[in-house]
């Protein structure tokens, strides 16, 4: 990350404040796609997990999973929100986890946020084991389904968090 997208995500009350109150709800679409691809027990990394909502819900479902962001704000309160549960405060660009540790990476609402998803795709795929699964969900703000999700508030909040 850039200076730059260090000093928003740390100052930004609007963004953390968004961050923190996903539900279960907002990450459903997220889980259910983890939960077709992946069988439950698998070492998950959830790449980019924000304040850790979305890795305790992998957790509540049976995987084993570890959560990794690169803001320091949001690693902190998800350690604080659920202490029991495996963070790592890394840059999505220069992973400091081993080649080949988990079955799966799961990447929720995070690549759009990145500098180089080049650089990022290649990290996600070398701690990916051999035949393992990298599922990543990225809004696309110029589907029908969004703009139909923003106007009817289809999930009760759009992804500008409306």
């Amino acid at each position: 990350m850039d200076q730059k997208q260090i000093d928003f995500y740390y100052n930004s009350e609007a963004y953390f404040n968004l961050l923190f109150q996903g539900d279960e709800e907002y990450f459903n679409e997220y889980i259910t796609f983890v939960k077709y691809y992946v069988p439950v027990g698998s070492y998950i990394l959830d790449a980019g997990c924000g304040t850790g909502q979305s890795t305790s819900l992998l957790n509540k479902q049976g995987y084993k999973v570890k959560g990794l962001d690169g803001a320091e704000r949001f690693f902190q309160q998800a350690k604080i929100s659920f202490p029991k549960l495996d963070f790592i405060k890394d840059d999505l660009e220069n992973i400091s986890i081993p080649s080949n540790i988990f079955d799966a990476v799961g990447c929720y609402n995070t690549l759009e946020h990145v500098r180089n998803v080049e650089n990022v795709l290649r990290e996600l795929i070398r701690v990916t084991k051999p035949g393992g699964f990298i599922l990543i969900h990225s809004p696309n703000l110029l589907s029908i389904k969004h703009l139909s999700d923003a106007l009817f508030k289809k999930s009760g909040m759009t992804f500008e968090g409306k």
